[in-house]
């Protein structure tokens, strides 16, 4: 549901024009973060 609801109001801010893009924050809470870095290697 909330899911839903958030996309809804993300659509009809876009449409009135009232998301000010230049202060957007990314929040990568929901994105799982790879292991490793490209070569396999661990930091440190």
């Amino acid at each position: 549901m909330w899911e839903r609801l958030h996309a809804e109001l993300l659509a009809r801010l876009r449409a009135a024009g009232e998301i000010e893009w230049s202060r957007a924050v990314v929040d990568s809470s929901q994105i799982q973060a790879k292991k490793g870095l490209r070569d396999g290697a661990e930091p440190g």
